[in-house]
């Protein structure tokens, strides 16, 4: 199991080595990239991920949940 969330974390490294190429192509400016916000939406299986490598998960998920999108 350790091997698995080894293997996430090597791949954040990956793209994050990667964004500012990509911030780059899409003409991203530093501040554009400074005032993004995330949308929570986007945040829910890194979220899930963590606390199921800190064994704080009691059940999984059947199937994907469809969030309230918010402008």
């Amino acid at each position: 199991m350790a091997d698995f969330f080894d293997l996430l974390a090597q791949g954040e490294t990956v793209a994050l080595e990667r964004l500012a190429g990509l911030a780059d192509a899409c003409g991203l400016t530093a501040r554009a990239l400074a005032d993004y916000l995330p949308r929570p939406g986007c945040q829910a299986y890194p979220s899930y991920a963590a606390r199921l490598a800190r064994g704080r998960v009691r059940k999984v998920p059947t199937g994907p949940r469809r969030l309230a999108r918010t402008s």
